[in-house]
């Protein structure tokens, strides 16, 4: 997680074992978030054109949900343990006997 230099933000640094908290100047992390929203909207705009029917408008918030979901279960670099992220996210892990 990157964060701007205030102190209610310093703060989390120590909050959470498991959590990365870079503190950088103000403003940062700004590229970063762009980039990573920009994924997302090209993911769901991807997704959307591929549909053989007309998206309605109360389907929207589901295919965000759909689009991000998927970006979490990719394996990253942030990810040090030798475990899918989908087995991190959801606690099942795949049946080899099916």
């Amino acid at each position: 997680m990157y964060v701007d230099p205030q102190s209610a933000l310093r703060a989390l640094a120590t909050k959470f074992e498991n959590v990365a908290i870079g503190i950088g100047g103000a403003g940062d992390h700004l590229p970063k978030a762009n980039v990573k929203i920009q994924c997302i909207k090209e993911r769901y705009q991807s997704v959307k054109a591929g549909l053989p029917w007309k998206l309605p408008i109360n389907l929207l918030k589901d295919l965000v949900t759909f689009v991000v979901s998927w970006i979490n279960m990719e394996r990253s670099v942030a990810i040090n343990l030798n475990m899918m992220p989908k087995v991190i996210n959801t606690s099942m892990r795949s049946d080899f006997k099916k």
